[in-house]
């Protein structure tokens, strides 16, 4: 989980992204009002996860006025500007996330998070070995926390499962971007829900 500083000037935000992409990346001009895909993964800090770059657009944006933000949305290429309106995430609250959110989905939560357990993810991967798919089992180590729409911790609230080796969440307002999963937790009584695995957060 990366920690995300909103562009807080329209140049910042154009210099940031339109970047030339990486030093293979041959065909892209840095500063001629274009965003390309590898430009915009290469702001984002990812290289192959557009959804991730997504994410990482949305919320680098935040604190820019509307007008600016529709500026800079303005210059992403045409089919992947159509991609980021389709698929891009969804701004939520915990209560409407915990109770509404679809597996999947793509989501920017606010909230005070409260640490709750140490927990583990089953899950099977595939590998191939000659012409046999064999199947792996993996756990994942998690902390898991509750997010609340206020300091108070009153009402619905979401789950986050955060790496195991992430430093531990202040009990402050921050928000989450990253996708919505559904899973299952082994431990004295299984838990299963939808969480939000944050990829990038940023401190309120």
């Amino acid at each position: 989980m990366r920690e995300i500083k909103p562009y807080k000037t329209l140049q910042g935000a154009k210099a940031s992204l339109d970047n030339g992409g990486r030093f293979f990346n041959l065909l892209t001009r840095a500063g001629d009002d274009h965003i390309t895909n590898v430009e915009l993964a290469k702001a984002a800090g990812v290289f192959l996860s557009e959804s991730h770059a997504f994410v990482f657009l949305d919320m680098s944006l935040r604190d820019l006025p509307d007008s600016q933000r529709l500026q800079v949305l303005s210059l992403l290429e045409r089919k992947m500007a159509g991609r980021f309106q389709v698929h891009g995430p969804r701004s939520l609250n915990p209560s409407d996330a915990n109770l509404a959110g679809q597996p999947g989905t793509l989501a920017v939560v606010e909230g005070y998070p409260q640490f709750v357990s140490d927990q583990v993810q089953k899950r099977m991967s595939l590998i191939m070995v000659g012409t046999v798919f064999i199947p792996i089992f993996v756990d994942d180590h998690f902390q898991t926390y509750e997010l609340y729409q206020g300091a108070a911790a009153r009402g619905a609230a979401l789950a986050l499962a955060v790496p195991r080796a992430t430093e531990r969440l202040e009990k402050a307002q921050a928000r989450f971007g990253g996708v919505l999963r559904e899973f299952t937790f082994e431990g004295n009584s299984k838990k299963k829900g939808v969480f939000l695995e944050p990829l990038y957060y940023t401190k309120m």
